[in-house]
């Protein structure tokens, strides 16, 4: 025989057992705490003296700065630095998704780690879910260090899981780090709103936030390596290896990064700027930016032949600058 509980007994009791469900949870994650000790400190590299960070001094040894007021601009600004690396690369930001613009640059710091620059990583917490096992597998590169700021010790793929298991540590969890720099050899940054997610890039299918940034130079960035080992440096700040409890997953971090979209402005510069003999373009909206264009007339100079099919690329350059000979029509 079953006996049934009257509906309101059950509407009364349920108050209580959510208050006593949450309290053990609460007593759970209260357990969960900072690692003890903070990981040994480390400090930006003194500024680089590679050839070309000594031209730029040259040209400019006071603080200097460039708007970088549209997506697509500060994408190819951020590549570029990246690739200009030969020493040091320091990044830091609230949130880092790995879709276009996130897989873009996990490309292009990983092929920096592998020619040799140390690579640091600081990423808040707050959106780093289900990704533990990839942030172990990059953390494992000999150049590459990957810290978390303020995380969860409960580390859960659900967000609604793991804002339950934490409750206890609500007062710590609430602080949050917005900081976006990163710093190149300790001789460039780029400061300002952006995340590292499409929809701060103007990439984004459906939504898209207006952000601006300044990419700079001087005795000032310096002074904002400094801040970033202030964060980096920091208790709160913990590598990613004392807080996944989980095997890394090198066949996802491949995969990421093989992912990764083709800037087609950047690799048609590396065509002209390898080229030796002959360039043939064929593209009825390809419209050059200043620096394919100058990317154009250098290898024109050298003594390239560039056809262009329709004539639009060559007419472009043509209305822009004096037109340098070589430039001609393939129709």
């Amino acid at each position: 025989m079953c006996l049934s509980v009257p509906k309101a007994v059950m509407n009364l009791w349920r108050p209580v057992v959510i208050a006593v469900t949450v309290a053990g949870l609460q007593a759970c994650s209260s357990l969960s705490s900072l690692p003890p000790a903070p990981s040994p400190s480390e400090f930006a590299s003194a500024p680089a003296v590679a050839p070309p960070w000594a031209e730029l001094e040259a040209l400019r040894s006071d603080n200097w700065n460039i708007l970088l007021n549209d997506g697509v601009t500060a994408l190819d600004w951020r590549l570029t630095a990246i690739e200009s690396a030969t020493q040091s690369l320091d990044l830091q930001t609230f949130l880092w998704s790995l879709d276009r613009v996130g897989s873009a640059m996990l490309n292009h710091l990983l092929a920096a780690a592998d020619r040799g620059v140390r690579v640091r990583l600081l990423v808040d917490d707050s959106f780093l879910l289900g990704e533990d096992d990839l942030l172990v597998a990059l953390a494992d590169h000999p150049n590459i260090s990957y810290r978390v700021f303020n995380p969860y010790q409960r580390r859960q793929d659900s967000f609604v899981t793991r804002e339950l298991m934490n409750l206890g540590d609500f007062d710590r969890r609430n602080h949050r780090m917005h900081n976006k720099v990163m710093l190149v050899d300790n001789r460039v940054a780029i400061v300002g709103g952006r995340n590292l997610a499409d929809e701060y890039f103007g990439l984004h299918e459906k939504a898209n936030f207006r952000d601006m940034e300044l990419l700079v130079g001087g005795s000032i960035v310096p002074r904002l390596s400094e801040v970033f080992d202030d964060y980096w440096n920091d208790l709160w700040s913990v590598p990613i290896e004392e807080l996944a409890y989980i095997a890394p997953d090198y066949q996802r971090l491949a995969e990421t990064v093989e992912n990764a979209p083709v800037q087609l402005a950047r690799e048609l510069i590396r065509v002209f700027e390898s080229a030796e003999e002959e360039v043939i373009v064929i593209s009825a909206y390809l419209i050059p930016s200043p620096g394919l264009e100058a990317v154009v007339e250098r290898a024109v100079r050298r003594g390239v032949r560039i056809a262009s099919s329709p004539t639009l690329f060559a007419q472009t350059i043509t209305s822009r600058r004096t037109a340098p000979t070589g430039i001609t029509s393939a129709n």
